[in-house]
């Protein structure tokens, strides 16, 4: 047997290796950011804390990278830390504009308006509150309605707008009752 026939045995075992380790760190993160979305509702901060244990290395695909991002950037809003780059709900945004699910549009949408907001950039947190605001009437998303018009109203009201403000304010109310349905 010459030795080209010997080692090609040799060859497919390292590239299944290789490929079952490339494959199986994108499986543990997603293992993990599932169960960081399970608990994010009612322990963010535990949600947090698992989502900071993935490294970046691990993210191997374009829907995993961007899933990890916006679960981290919505990890950090509801544990009130304020984040005014935008990379992180940036690549979240780009991703699901072409990919995914409407309702992955919907948030990576509505957390980029957040971090825009925290960034003092108020023209285009309102435009990506907008666009969630339409995204969450189509998905009838009372929540995610009632985020949107709610920060809306906020940003009509510091640009001294009282009636938009005050039409904003009463639309995320609405939603909100509906949501409590």
């Amino acid at each position: 047997m010459n030795d080209a026939k010997k080692n090609k045995p040799i060859f497919l075992l390292y590239l299944v290796s290789a490929f079952l380790l490339s494959t199986g760190c994108d499986h543990r993160s997603t293992i993990i950011m599932n169960r960081a979305e399970t608990l994010m509702t009612e322990h963010p901060d535990s949600s947090l804390h698992l989502l900071e244990q993935i490294q970046s290395e691990q993210l191997r695909t374009a829907r995993t990278k961007a899933r990890y991002a916006l679960l981290k950037t919505i990890a950090l809003d509801k544990n009130y830390i304020d984040v005014a780059d935008d990379s992180l709900a940036r690549a979240a945004y780009d991703y699901y504009q072409k990919h995914g699910s409407k309702a992955g549009r919907m948030k990576s949408t509505y957390y980029l308006g957040v971090v825009e907001e925290n960034g003092e950039n108020l023209i285009d947190a309102a435009i990506h509150f907008k666009e969630a605001e339409t995204l969450a009437e189509q998905l009838q998303d009372n929540h995610f309605l009632g985020l949107a018009c709610q920060h809306l109203s906020g940003i009509f009201a510091r640009n001294y707008d009282h009636n938009e403000a005050l039409k904003y304010a009463q639309r995320a109310e609405i939603a909100f009752l509906r949501d409590k349905k």
